[in-house]
């Protein structure tokens, strides 16, 4: 069943803690050319009794940290992270010290060591092998390297820690709290690290794999409107169908060469020579092969298909160094069922209402690492996945485990109803076959039966065989291919193994997998399959060495798509449609922050640029020709992409066209971005591509905006030579009104008018302006020498914290803070407090002296009114503030109040006015984090609901203008 929370039972608490706890934390205090400095804290832990050889005996358990496996010795725990290192250094380890507690009689039980999921863990019995007999702690140091690796450009080495060392003849366990080492080289260092391969997607695997990637790699930023390129190997006639796909690729800023099997040399050695020496001369971040093992040659090593193999390129060592997909094709018409999917998915054409429900799908054998059994791992991935953009989810566990799995096992049928409704993300953790899962018996029959018509899920299976692709159909390959009358079912996506799969390690990555998808980090926006798929096996490759599991984990699917968690948002975006031959740029404007812009012509990407402001400028090549259509697409997780285009003109008959504009405040200053109360002249380029002279051109420039106004916006320009830039200064002024709301973007209309025609070109400038908000109110009773407890009591005199907050893009001038006693229960001593400047998402907190009234006697619920004055700005809250411990409940409007309420949300706003309030027209806005109006409407009663179900997780403010003046702005968090 389908349902929007997960209960769980007190059964589960324990291994719930273990996703929620805090886990093993590593903190880079210092880095400089010849050392790095690293603090490691461990968390709480806790243990569980297991029965060895007849003797009572116990597990550790700690929320990321990882059984070292070494069979019949006492079961440590390890973690782990990764530093990047200079090249040709060998790094020293020095323990600068250390925290930790001494356990007596403490009885750890031995490791089964490393289990393959074609057995049951709790079938194996714990055996104490010959090291329990060791009168000695079994690590010399709680820390020390794994070995050195090349990613790429970056050397890298494992910091590996043990937050327990064990003696098991004296049965002591020395269990740390803390570990601060300093790792130096053994030679002086004296060149900068750099990364000229770094790209947008590289870049984010590293800032998540590398404690200290921004502190380390000087040039950073350097690359970083790159995409990086993709190479195609494919039999050559499977070429043709691969072509729309190529052609994809390259609108949206990755240069895509296809290549065929032949040319890259036939067998598996030329074929990887061939990769690595496109990887020499490339910025290749992306590499696909097509066809079955009988259309191209299957790499193997120790004996199992080891695609992965391909993309080790850099060092001598098991890390992927490129981003590979596989799709697996016998013939064309499967290689085109696949490219179709790939495409529309990218370009937000399928269904987008399943992207936010997520499926768990688990036997209930183990246990595993953190010594979950599976059912348990996946719930708790669940349950981190509850905490981002999914808020619908199906659980499918054998057994009768609550919450939202059902009584008894599951079966086909209900993982496929649960496919055919829609899901987006499906997570296995279990037993498999070549074509199965072996929980729920969900077949490739199953699969084929599929009529999830545009519903694709990506899916991320822990399981043996489910991708072994070799002389069979793979379970892979069957969700790959799917398709039923002429529609493409099935999934999108799939990172399945082609050999039997440990229990721990892809346990580890699994987790690492859905952490990289919920990753709120602001540089962590563009999440590819080939990002989180790569990105968590090179956890585990950190965690536990682990190389057979990471050569034959495959992703059958293109690595550069981006996953969809949310129902995506269209992009908008104005730009010129027509551009003289002599243009060195272009200006793109989108209130989509972040946004990637490519510009293309034909099978080149031209251009690249990320929106930010409002804006993206490009550099344009100089090889541009006249007639050029420069085709423009701008991408973003969880957004529909725009299309459009422009075209290089440069015409024998005169047409004026516009080009650029900017803006100069009073004293002549170039400003970048308009601001609340400002005057601004703009400065216009227009530009007549045609060669002969254009005459009697009438300008006209419009604008609709309550807060900004235009003046001066008619000119007649007498003539324009051919091939000529017209600058117009000192023509058109523009006002900005002082209460401009946080979000406003000014929309210009540009007419121009000659004696053939009238052209028509828009552009639009966000307006920066400040968002008041105070946060939730702080009882400070210690400073006024109360008896610090947190509340208000009789007799008391205490300081209200009140948090003043600026989310605006422009700094909140200087103003007050009042505070009024509406149920009269408090005096206040200073009922005006001044305000300093706030900047941009800066807080100040503000003390406010107040005591209890001697008319109040009982506990009781005050209603405190705080108004925030800064400029023309004013921003009003009402708090609920508890006497001596009185508890209540607002349940009507207090005069000249407004509520909103619930809030955080998720899927709709109740808006409550007072009568006071209903005065003239009342108009709501909400906009998003960087100001971009999602929605707008008209109050036309007392009490009005707003359904924001539409709105990704996230805050917004919520505006209130009256007369359209802004009287009231509060965040708002949408769940």
């Amino acid at each position: 069943m389908k349902i929007k929370s997960i209960f769980l039972t007190l059964f589960l608490l324990l291994f719930s803690y273990l996703i929620h706890a805090k886990g093993v934390h590593f903190t880079l205090i210092s880095q400089t050319n010849q050392e790095i400095i690293v603090r490691v804290d461990f968390p709480e832990y806790t243990t569980i009794p297991v029965q060895v050889e007849g003797e009572e005996m116990y597990q550790l358990l700690m929320s990321q940290a990882y059984p070292v496996q070494e069979k019949g010795a006492p079961e440590l725990l390890k973690s782990a992270t990764s530093l990047i290192i200079p090249e040709g250094v060998q790094p020293i380890m020095e323990l600068i010290s250390s925290d930790f507690s001494l356990i007596s009689d403490f009885k750890l039980a031995p490791s089964k060591g490393v289990l393959y999921r074609d057995v049951n863990p709790s079938t194996i019995p714990f055996v104490k092998g010959e090291q329990y007999l060791k009168d000695r702690f079994m690590q010399n140091e709680p820390v020390h390297f794994g070995e050195i690796y090349q990613l790429r450009d970056l050397m890298g080495v494992p910091v590996i820690v043990y937050p327990f060392d064990y003696n098991p003849v004296k049965q002591e366990l020395k269990a740390y709290h803390s570990l601060v080492v300093k790792i130096s080289y053994d030679s002086p260092v004296t060149n900068m690290i750099r990364a000229p391969k770094n790209n947008r997607v590289f870049d984010q695997i590293y800032a998540n794999h590398f404690l200290n990637y921004e502190n380390a790699v000087v040039d950073r930023y350097t690359a970083l409107s790159e995409e990086g390129e993709m190479l195609i190997i494919a039999p050559a006639d499977f070429i043709p169908a691969l072509q729309p796909l190529k052609e994809w690729k390259i609108k949206t800023g990755i240069p895509t060469t296809i290549v065929s099997v032949t040319t890259a040399g036939n067998s598996t050695t030329a074929i990887k020579s061939y990769i690595q020496n496109f990887y020499n001369t490339h910025n290749l971040a992306y590499v696909i092969i097509v066809g079955d093992n009988q259309q191209f040659p299957v790499y193997y090593v120790g004996g199992s298909p080891s695609d992965n193999f391909y993309v080790e390129v850099a060092g001598g060592d098991s890390y992927p160094d490129i981003l590979l997909g596989k799709i697996s094709a016998e013939n064309v018409s499967q290689v085109n069922v696949q490219v179709d999917k790939f495409i529309r998915y990218d370009q937000g054409l399928l269904d987008q209402s399943h992207h936010s429900t997520y499926a768990g799908i688990a036997s209930y054998e183990g246990p595993g690492h953190n010594g979950e059994y599976d059912h348990e791992h996946i719930r708790n991935i669940n349950q981190l996945l509850n905490s981002y953009t999914y808020d619908n989810g199906y659980e499918f566990f054998e057994g009768s485990q609550g919450g939202l799995d059902a009584p008894g096992h599951p079966t086909a049928s209900m993982v496929a109803n649960a496919v055919n409704s829609g899901v987006g993300l499906i997570n296995y953790c279990g037993h498999g076959d070549y074509d199965m899962f072996i929980t729920s018996g969900f077949s490739n029959y199953n699969v084929t039966q599929l009529s999830n018509s545009e519903k694709l899920p990506f899916i991320i299976s822990v399981a043996c065989q489910n991708g072994n692709y070799v002389s069979r159909l793979c379970f892979a390959e069957a969700w790959l291919r799917a398709t039923k009358n002429g529609k493409p079912t099935g999934a999108v996506g799939a990172l399945m193994s082609t050999i039997n799969q440990p229990w721990n390690a892809p346990m580890t990555a699994q987790d690492k997998m859905n952490e990289i998808i919920t990753n709120t980090s602001p540089n962590q926006t563009r999440k590819t399959f080939g990002a989180i798929a790569f990105g968590g096996i090179m956890h585990m490759l950190d965690m536990h060495s682990d190389y057979s599991t990471a050569r034959t984990w495959v992703l059958f699917s293109d690595p550069s798509i981006m996953i969809r968690t949310d129902e995506a948002v269209a992009i908008t975006a104005t730009h010129p449609s027509i551009l003289p031959l002599t243009s060195t740029q272009i200006v793109v404007n989108s209130p989509v922050e972040g946004a990637y812009v490519a510009l293309s012509l034909q099978d080149q990407v031209i251009g690249t640029g990320t929106i930010q402001g409002g804006t993206a400028t490009i550099t344009l090549p100089t090889s541009l020709n006249n007639n050029d259509t420069v085709r423009v697409v701008i991408t973003k997780m969880n957004h529909i992409p725009y299309q459009g285009q422009f075209v290089i003109l440069s015409s024998e008959e005169p047409l004026v066209i516009y080009t650029d504009h900017q803006f100069f405040d009073n004293q002549g200053n170039k400003v970048e971005k308009l601001k609340t109360g400002g005057n601004y002249t703009m400065k216009m380029s227009l530009f007549n591509i045609g060669l002969q002279a254009s005459s009697q051109i009438n300008v006209r420039l419009t604008l609709n905006n309550p807060f900004v106004s235009l003046q001066n916006g008619n000119l007649q320009v007498q003539s324009i030579n051919g091939l000529t830039e017209y600058i117009i200064s000192n023509q058109f002024q523009v006002y900005v009104s002082p209460q401009v709301p946080y979000g406003t973007i000014a929309e210009f209309v540009l007419e121009i008018e000659d004696e053939e025609e009238t052209r028509y070109f828009y552009f639009n400038e966000q307006v920066a302006a400040p968002s008041l908000f105070t946060g939730d109110l702080l009882v400070d009773d210690h400073t006024s020498g109360g008896n610090n407890n947190g509340v208000i009591d009789y007799g008391e005199r205490v300081h209200l914290v009140v948090p003043v907050e600026n989310f605006g893009d422009a700094p909140a001038e200087p103003g007050l803070l009042k505070l009024e006693s509406l149920r009269n229960h408090l005096s206040v001593y200073r009922t005006l407090s001044p305000v300093g400047e706030i900047l941009p998402l800066q807080v100040e907190n503000n003390h406010i002296e107040v005591s209890v009234k001697p008319s109040v006697y009982q506990p009781c619920v005050d209603l405190v009114r705080i108004t925030y004055l800064s400029g023309q700005y004013s921003y009003q809250r009402v708090y609920e503030v508890s006497i001596a411990g009185g508890t209540s409940s607002i349940d009507e409007v207090t005069a000249d109040q407004l509520l909103i309420y619930p809030n955080p949300t998720a899927d709709q706003l109740n808006l409550v006015l007072s009568e006071q309030r209903m005065e003239g027209d009342l108009n709501y806005v909400i906009c998003n984090s960087v100001g971009a109006v999602v929605s707008r409407g008209t109050i036309l009663d007392t009490r009005t609901t707003i359904n924001v179900e539409s709105l990704t997780t996230g805050f917004y403010f919520i505006q209130i203008l009256q007369n359209n003046y802004l009287i009231f702005n509060q965040k708002i968090i949408k769940k």
